[in-house]
C-alpha cells in the first residue's frame, strides 16, 4: 500500500509540474489605446447616399469591385428612375411558417 501511495504521489508531481514548464511564456499586454486605434482603411468617412435631402446610408467599403463612389452613383440613378407618381404594385411575400 505504501508503494502505491508513493507511486501515485510521484505521478501527481510529474503531471502537475511538467506542464507548467512546457507552457509558452505569456504574451505582452498591448495598451488599450493601441489596441483600439483604427487602421488607416477604417478612418475613411465613407460616401453618404443622400436622396431628397435625406441621408439614407453611408457606403464605406468596396463591394464586388465597385468603390463606394460608384455604388452611390448607381443607387442614385436607380432611385431617380423610379416614377414619382402612378400606380404601384406591392406584393407581400412570406417566408417559412410566418
Amino acid at each position: 500500500m505504501m508503494r502505491f501511495i508513493s507511486v501515485m504521489t510521484m505521478l501527481w508531481l510529474v503531471l502537475t509540474l511538467v506542464p507548467a514548464q512546457t507552457q509558452p511564456p505569456p504574451t505582452p499586454q498591448v495598451p488599450v489605446e493601441e489596441a483600439q486605434a483604427p487602421l488607416p482603411e477604417e478612418t475613411d468617412l465613407g460616401v453618404p447616399l443622400v436622396f431628397w435631402n435625406r441621408t439614407i446610408t453611408v457606403f464605406r467599403a468596396p463591394l464586388f469591385g465597385l468603390k463606394p463612389e460608384q455604388r452611390v452613383a448607381t443607387v442614385i440613378q436607380r432611385l431617380e428612375a423610379l416614377p414619382l407618381s402612378g400606380k404601384w404594385k406591392i406584393d407581400v411575400i412570406t417566408f417559412g411558417d410566418s
